[in-house]
């Protein structure tokens, strides 16, 4: 089910991925439940780049390696995803829940993280740049970011 899924969202357009991923989140198969800790179809390395998820439930996706560039995911609850090594360039998550997400290894540049529960999120070797808006008062290194800007 998850290569028929990947193979999937490869040859769609950003709408069209919207739109296998909220039949997804629907049919309960790529995210946690109350009965089973782990999604029955992990979105590991599944190109995401460009898409627009509002009011979406992505809680305990698996979006590991994932390719997420300029996608905007707002106002979604992602707590407790994996979202390790996944590419994060430019994404918009403005009012997203993010407790608990693991960001580890992510590439945030230039990523909007002005979401809910920012400073609950796992960084640990998170890359973002000059251009990542945090949460003010947020220091992500705090929490084993790392910035990456040249001087």
């Amino acid at each position: 089910a998850r290569a028929k899924t990947l193979s999937t969202l490869s040859r769609l357009d950003p709408d069209r991925k919207v739109k296998v991923i909220r039949f997804l989140v629907d049919t309960k198969l790529i995210i946690s439940t109350s009965n089973r800790k782990e999604p029955i179809i992990s979105l590991e390395e599944a190109w995401l780049e460009n898409i627009y998820l509002f009011d979406t439930n992505l809680k305990g996706a698996n979006l590991d390696w994932a390719v997420l560039d300029g996608s905007e995911i707002v106002d979604c609850d992602l707590s407790n995803a994996s979202c390790r090594y996944a590419d994060f360039l430019g994404v918009n998550l403005s009012d997203t829940n993010i407790e608990n997400t693991n960001f580890s290894g992510a590439r945030l540049h230039g990523a909007i993280m002005l979401g809910k529960n920012v400073e609950k999120a796992i960084y640990t070797k998170a890359l973002y740049n000059k251009s990542t808006e945090w949460n003010d008062n947020f220091d992500p290194q705090l929490l084993g970011a790392e910035k990456v800007d040249k001087k």
